[in-house]
């Protein structure tokens, strides 16, 4: 959770716990890509996939993004 539900605000520590996920599943998996080759094959298979399946992407991107603002207009009371 992101958004501090008692200010209203952004929560920092969320924020930044998120980051610091993020980066260290980032580190193991180039890691684990280093170690049977290049470490940055992980992320050249993601990009292929998501170039190979253009369509795929463009409606996966605005689902997500209507499902965000949607969400947000929720939290905010404004549905």
């Amino acid at each position: 959770m992101i958004r501090d539900p008692t200010g209203m605000g952004w929560d920092r520590d969320g924020i930044l716990q998120l980051l610091t996920l993020t980066a260290f599943a980032f580190a193991i998996i180039a890691l684990a890509g280093a170690s049977s080759g290049n470490w940055y094959d992980p992320f050249m298979f993601v990009v292929n996939f998501a170039k190979s399946n253009e369509p795929l992407m463009i409606g996966l991107a605005m689902v997500v993004l209507m499902g965000g603002y949607l969400f947000h207009q929720f939290d905010m009371g404004r549905l």
